[in-house]
């Protein structure tokens, strides 16, 4: 784990190739790197680097970090020897690259995108995601340009697409039109990631979006859905505590000790009144402070 981290690169495209451009530069063909050279890329340690710098100004901004290669070598050891910048043509020491303990540092932290709770950070339980289909895409081939971006990452651009249907893309028309219905279009916005304007004129059907953009919008109010009715099951868990609590003390009592007005929280227990975002707060504080006083006593 302690060794520079290194994977092999090859020249398998017109993309992966320019990026010796600058190296080929004024050189003969036979030490040019050329299509589908071999070569073997290590990373180079921005901690480490920055140590070898003796401009502090360069030091402090890192503005260029080098790109390292090698010739290729079945054994990494030699071509560690050999290691250049392929911009600059500079000789790189060990010292300056990464290594695999480096490398795979936070790769425990990394989101794992088959579960719910499984993101950054995130602790508990996980839950397994079901998938739902939501269109039918006619692509091309699947592993298209894979090579590149294993180098490059990934690329939505790369993959060939041939679209939909018309008549599937008419049907999640109608479906979105129908899940948007229940949700403003500043919400709706926000989480499709598109202006006001734009859902506005989509829902009204002044403009007739590619099927990406509906299926934007149909993620969007499904996602706020699924919100909604959280935020729904929540509200039933906090008001059946809170009745409890105004069945052992009084309506009014509790209403006094949370700051909301007790006619308006008798109308929330007994379901004629939406709870508000601002009761919803001073319940959950009155409760707090209610189970922190039960659990000293």
């Amino acid at each position: 784990m302690s060794l520079p981290a290194v994977s092999r690169y090859s020249a398998t495209s017109p993309h992966l190739l320019r990026w010796f451009k600058t190296y080929n530069q004024g050189k003969s063909y036979s030490k040019q790197v050329k299509p589908f050279n071999f070569l073997l890329m290590f990373q180079a340690s921005k901690i480490k680097h920055a140590s070898c710098i003796d401009d502090y100004e360069e030091n402090i901004k890192l503005k260029y970090l080098s790109k390292v290669i090698a010739l290729f070598c079945k054994d990494s050891a030699i071509a560690l020897d050999n290691c250049f910048d392929r911009n600059t043509g500079k000789s790189i020491s060990k010292e300056q690259l990464k290594t695999y303990a480096q490398c795979l540092a936070q790769y425990h932290l990394h989101p794992e995108d088959k579960f719910h709770n499984a993101d950054y950070l995130d602790r508990g339980i996980v839950q397994r995601r079901h998938i739902q289909v939501e269109a039918i895409k006619y692509i091309g081939k699947e592993a298209n340009r894979w090579e590149e971006q294993l180098y490059l990452g990934e690329n939505p651009e790369a993959q060939i697409e041939y679209g939909v249907s018309p008549e599937l893309k008419e049907r999640i028309r109608g479906t979105t039109l129908n899940l948007c219905r229940s949700f403003g279009l500043a919400k709706l916005a926000r989480q499709a990631g598109l202006s006001v304007g734009d859902v506005s004129d989509i829902l009204s059907g002044k403009r007739n979006p590619r099927v990406e953009i509906w299926l934007k919008l149909m993620r969007a109010a499904q996602d706020s859905e699924a919100q909604k009715y959280q935020a729904d099951q929540k509200n039933q868990i906090l008001l059946r505590m809170i009745k409890d609590m105004c069945n052992q003390q009084s309506t009014r009592k509790i209403a006094k000790e949370s700051c909301v007005d007790s006619a308006n929280l008798s109308h929330v227990l007994n379901g004629r009144r939406n709870i508000t975002a601002s009761m919803r707060t001073k319940l959950e504080r009155a409760l707090g402070s209610s189970n922190s006083f039960n659990s000293a006593s």
